[in-house]
Parts: C-alpha cells; sequence; structure tokens
C-alpha cells in the first residue's frame, strides 16, 4: 500500500521542517514541492517561460543558493498558481 502525506499552511509555518521530520521518523520519501516551484520561479527570472522552467527542471537546481530569497518566492508564488506547471 501507498500513500501520500501532504502538509498545507501559511509561509514561514514550518511545514518543511515537518514534513522531513515525519518523512525521517517513518522511513518515507520527502518531496518539497515549495522548492520546485521555487526552482521553477528563478529560472523564469533567468528569462524562461514558465512551462519551459519547469520541464527543463534537474536536481542541481534545487540546490542553487538563492531559492530561498524573496524576489524567488515571489516567482514561485506566480509560477505555482498555473495549471500547465502544476
Amino acid at each position: 500500500m501507498s500513500f501520500t502525506v501532504a502538509i498545507d499552511g501559511p509561509a514561514a509555518a514550518g511545514k518543511g521542517t515537518i514534513s522531513r521530520a515525519v518523512a525521517n521518523r517513518f522511513g518515507l520519501a520527502h518531496l518539497d514541492t515549495g522548492l520546485l516551484y521555487r526552482a521553477v520561479g528563478a529560472k523564469v527570472l533567468e528569462g524562461m517561460q514558465p512551462l519551459e522552467a519547469a520541464e527543463a527542471l534537474q536536481a542541481a537546481d534545487l540546490e542553487a543558493g538563492n531559492l530561498r530569497t524573496s524576489v524567488v518566492a515571489e516567482a514561485a508564488s506566480r509560477v505555482a498558481v498555473l495549471p500547465e506547471v502544476r
């Protein structure tokens, strides 16, 4: 049996911290979707179109040092609402 746990809440509420702790405690995989949207947003800020940025996403993009900046957070909010990116 497989299942998915989703933790939702406002920005800076500790969702990432809690989700990583739950995943570690129960030996589950962890996917930070917020980080995915931030990586797409960062690519959009570099000039890519949102869908193109999402399709071009690589694992290394999730390690960029600028993903936690407010500028990238704003871009992430804009791309996260696009159905073709989701």
